[in-house]
């Protein structure tokens, strides 16, 4: 699960790379969640391919969000 009872989790693999058809692949996607923290509620797509040393360890990513909230 991405965000158990206890609020933690691992990203999620999925099965092949993302592309946006621009600028943006992702080439070992993975669902990263937030649990709940931020709003509005996002679905972030990292690239587990591109792990840094940085507070977000991922260089490469692409976050989701409802279109509808203002704050999106």
């Amino acid at each position: 699960m991405l965000c158990p009872p206890g609020g933690r989790g691992s990203p999620q693999p999925l099965d092949i790379p993302i592309e946006d058809g621009g600028s943006l692949t992702l080439e070992q996607p993975a669902l990263f969640g937030d649990c709940g923290q931020v709003r509005p509620t996002r679905v972030t797509v990292v690239d587990l391919a591109s792990t840094t040393d940085q507070a977000f360890p991922f260089a490469t990513w692409a976050e989701f969000c409802d279109t509808t909230d203002p704050d999106c």
